[in-house]
């Protein structure tokens, strides 16, 4: 017959000995036999995250694939710190595959070659006007006028204006008409103002009529402009106004009723 011993507290004989129990030793609470705590011993749940020592998990007990996305920190995916240099073709980045959310390694070089270097278009700014502005006299200001704020000081600005055109009102005896253009270019906040062209430079435009023609009698022409300028301001606002006047000593040079427009494209360098 099996015999049984009730017993609140075992105590150690010897101080600091512990006590032993069917070969299984106990010493100041804890268990001190070798492989003594395995799994067939625990109760589920008995161990949670507050009972591991600092350090004690490491990567060769961890399963791969077994580290999802949403378990890692925030800092981890966004980055806690700038990189703190330019960016060279080696550097790595993180891209979402588009499939099923995975996280993939790539090259800066091969973003490079996907993006594209400069000479894209940031922006796209238009103007349009159906009223029938006239000169007479000096350079005047001609509607629409155009503004744009560039994201760099490095960009170009493309300036393309077209309009139809009439001259009329010249007894000049010559059978070339013509007018001057100039695109005025003011930067806000500076207190000069610079033509496109470099200076006071203008763009002249000259048609051959088949005879003289004299004040009641007019040329209709379409009149159209490109330029590739370089403002060079990243920050203000950049306004472009169309400026004409008559290339002869007298007559008037008018927009005509159908509209006028003037484009603005910021190229990215």
């Amino acid at each position: 017959m099996a015999s049984e011993i009730k017993v609140d507290t075992v105590s150690e004989k010897t101080s600091a000995n512990g006590v032993t129990i069917d070969g299984l030793s106990i010493k100041d609470s804890k268990l001190v036999t070798a492989n003594s705590v395995i799994e067939a011993n625990m109760s589920a749940n008995s161990v949670d995250s507050d009972s591991y020592v600092d350090g004690s998990i490491d990567t060769a007990h961890i399963a791969d694939a077994q580290i999802t996305i949403g378990k890692l920190a925030t800092a981890v995916l966004t980055g806690a710190t700038d990189i703190g240099a330019a960016i060279v073709d080696a550097d790595l980045f993180l891209v979402d595959d588009g499939a099923g959310g995975t996280l993939r390694k790539t090259a800066a070089s091969r973003l490079k070659t996907y993006i594209g270097g400069g000479g894209k278009i940031g922006q796209v700014v238009q103007a349009l006007s159906t009223t029938a502005t006239a000169t007479t006299g000096g350079y005047t200001a001609m509607v629409p006028t155009v503004a744009i704020t560039c994201a760099a000081t490095s960009s170009k600005v493309l300036v393309q204006w077209s309009a139809t055109i009439r001259l009329y009102g010249n007894d000049d005896t010559s059978t070339d008409k013509g007018f001057n253009l100039q695109i005025r270019r003011s930067i806000s906040g500076a207190s000069d103002v610079d033509y496109v062209f470099g200076g006071n430079t203008a763009y002249k435009f000259f048609y051959h009529a088949l005879d003289t023609f004299g004040a009641t009698e007019q040329i209709r022409v379409q009149a159209s402009f490109i330029y590739l300028d370089s403002p060079g301001d990243g920050t203000n606002e950049i306004t472009y106004t169309p400026m004409l006047k008559v290339h002869q000593a007298s007559g008037t040079v008018c927009y005509d009723s159908a509209t006028a427009q003037i484009i603005v494209s910021e190229v990215l360098a």
